[in-house]
């Protein structure tokens, strides 16, 4: 191994940072305990033909979605609609917005704080 992770960690990433994690997860590289995803890119996948379900097939770890209602890569409800059915503990928090930008850091940082200890 190149490096080491602590037995206890999260992850949180954004955009296709989200499909590198999904994808890690699935090769079993990453085991974090939570996920945070921030801005799901919804049709960057489909643009690419990319098929998410297979990421999904393994995954059990604890997620919080944060997507604005009307981000153009893809809405709150499109982002819910795609991970509900995933048996595991998530939480879905949609944010006022019609954009791909999640420039708020002190609110994403709050709202973070606030709904991760409900993960556990």
């Amino acid at each position: 191994d190149c490096f080491s992770l602590p037995q206890q960690y999260g992850v949180i990433a954004k955009s296709a940072g989200i499909i590198l994690t999904l994808k890690a997860i699935y090769q079993g590289l990453l085991k974090p305990q939570f996920c945070v995803f921030i801005g799901f890119p919804f049709y960057w996948i489909k643009e690419r033909s990319m098929d998410v379900n297979i990421l999904l097939q393994r995954y059990t770890t604890q997620t919080i979605f944060l997507q604005n209602l009307n981000d153009p890569q893809g809405s709150a409800l499109q982002i819910k609609i795609l991970f509900e059915p995933l048996r595991i503990k998530k939480i879905f928090l949609s944010l006022e917005g019609n954009t791909y930008h999640y420039l708020e850091f002190k609110l994403l940082k709050k709202l973070i704080e606030k709904e991760i200890p409900k993960l556990f």
